[in-house]
């Protein structure tokens, strides 16, 4: 188990003890003056110390959240670069098992790692690219099969990708946004 430390840090030891200063010497330049001023110096001085402990509460509130803030872009940093570090392992391990699948063909390779479709790509070679479809709608017509893969679904039936193959060969996509 860790250790666990009961010791406030100094800067709160810090403040304490000026604000405690500061405070008994308000007072006592109050009482010594009483005489002449009267209860007016007592009021001044009270809202003073009320203002002079906002404003420090206010900056140590506000560099309180400035901290958290920083640690959270470090946090959120770390984690995209270890996803990061993940994808180009993984990658680097499909990599290896499309150029054993294609005859060691890098550039096919480096089109499928990339998640590229182009015009006349296999099926294998797309649902290596981009997975398998989210929907398919399929049509036989005299001399071939027409099939339309649905990738990135963005609601009802509705999807940002349609690829079009016939005879398991891609002949044309749509994009919509």
């Amino acid at each position: 188990m860790g250790h666990h430390s009961t010791k406030a840090p100094p800067r709160f030891f810090a403040a304490i003890v000026g604000s405690g200063l500061f405070a008994g010497l308000l007072v006592f330049l109050t009482v010594q003056s009483m005489p002449l001023f009267g209860w007016i110096l007592w009021i001044v001085a009270i809202v003073a110390v009320a203002a002079c402990a906002s404003l420090w509460y206010r900056n140590e509130f506000f560099k309180a959240r400035q901290a958290e803030a920083e640690i959270r872009a470090a946090t959120v940093k770390k984690e995209e670069d270890r996803s990061r570090a993940e994808v180009r392992r993984q990658r680097g391990l499909r990599r290896g098992e499309l150029l054993a699948k294609y005859a060691g063909d890098q550039n096919l390779v480096e089109r499928i790692v990339l998640g590229s479709y182009w015009d006349g790509q296999t099926a294998a070679q797309l649902k290596d690219a981009l997975g398998n479809p989210a929907d398919i709608d399929a049509r036989i017509l005299r001399s071939k099969r027409q099939e339309v893969w649905k990738y990135h679904p963005i609601g009802g039936n509705r999807y940002a990708l349609w690829i079009t193959l016939e005879s398991d060969r891609v002949v044309g996509w749509e994009e919509r946004a």
